[in-house]
């Protein structure tokens, strides 16, 4: 092997680390309180959702990539829900755009919500990831409807978490009481002959994620404790 070889070798192995070390992403706390709207009292049980969705360009546009992080909390008795910051991971595909990190909040009979950061003029490229919704105070709203009223609502939940419930390295996981919570509440529909888009525990099982039900008890999800959040 020829020392050109071995030069130009190494220069590309420089130029890999150099691309992964520049992405490389952290995140910092987050930390806010969910009330009902109306009674402005706070809400205990409230499953929140925190995802920063990576994207990647192709010829038709930007679209949704990998996740980099997916975490799941629920609200005390308080309202208070809180995410951990997290150390610097690489996103060795994909990029962020504006609007990381996405928070779902869902608790049944309520308006779900999906609150992200606002559009800049200028993509935010920086390395450490922040909500402007941290220290604020989220309102939810009882859903004002029938049943078949609210499978049409919750369609737009479903949009917002396909790509956990559906992507290829089993980030469902990480989000186990919602998987539940949208089981139960897909399972009401199908009692009362009303069609929905929410994902049971069949959709989102198999492949080389296996069993979502034989997850859920290994993780303790499905003992009686954790039933009453979602009855």
């Amino acid at each position: 092997m020829g020392v050109r070889f071995k030069v130009r070798i190494a220069l590309l192995c420089i130029a890999a680390f150099n691309l992964m070390a520049c992405n490389r992403y952290s995140a910092e706390p987050i930390e806010g309180w969910v009330i009902d709207a109306d009674t402005k009292k706070p809400i205990g049980g409230v499953i929140v959702v925190a995802n920063w969705q990576l994207h990647k360009s192709t010829v038709g546009g930007i679209i949704p990539a990998a996740h980099l992080n997916v975490a799941e909390t629920l609200t005390d008795n308080n309202g208070l829900f809180y995410f951990e910051e997290w150390e610097p991971k690489t996103a060795q595909w994909g990029f962020f755009i504006d609007r990381d990190p996405e928070l779902l909040f869902y608790k049944k009979g309520y308006e779900y919500r999906s609150l992200k950061n606002p559009l800049r003029a200028e993509i935010d490229t920086s390395k450490v990831r922040r909500s402007v919704w941290n220290g604020e105070t989220i309102e939810l709203r009882i859903f004002d409807g029938d049943l078949r009223d609210y499978a049409s609502h919750l369609s737009s939940l479903q949009t917002s978490i396909r790509t956990i419930f559906h992507g290829d390295k089993c980030e469902w996981k990480s989000t186990p009481k919602l998987v539940l919570a949208v089981d139960r509440q897909e399972k009401v529909f199908k009692e009362n002959n009303i069609s929905s888009m929410l994902a049971s525990l069949d959709d989102i099982s198999g492949y080389f994620c296996g069993s979502a039900e034989e997850y859920l008890k290994s993780t303790g999800v499905l003992s009686s404790a954790i039933w009453d959040i979602y009855n």
